[in-house]
């Protein structure tokens, strides 16, 4: 999902996510490094003052588990 999104636009530099363990996923990390993007993380426990990167991360958790149940 995500390397799809990106072929979509341009390669941000920076890329905001919480500390999920989800942003630990070495797919993950790897796609960042691959893209030269840099990672900012939120402040813990304040999910009202990043929802979009919410969004994203229920986004991101039911495209995961549609992929585990195939």
């Amino acid at each position: 999902m995500f390397n799809k999104a990106i072929a979509r636009m341009d390669v941000p530099k920076y890329l905001s996510s919480d500390n999920d363990p989800l942003f630990t996923y070495h797919r993950w990390l790897a796609n960042l490094r691959i893209l030269e993007i840099d990672e900012l993380k939120t402040v813990p426990y304040t999910p009202i003052s990043h929802p979009f990167v919410e969004r994203l991360i229920g986004s991101l958790r039911r495209e995961r588990s549609l992929e585990v149940t195939k």
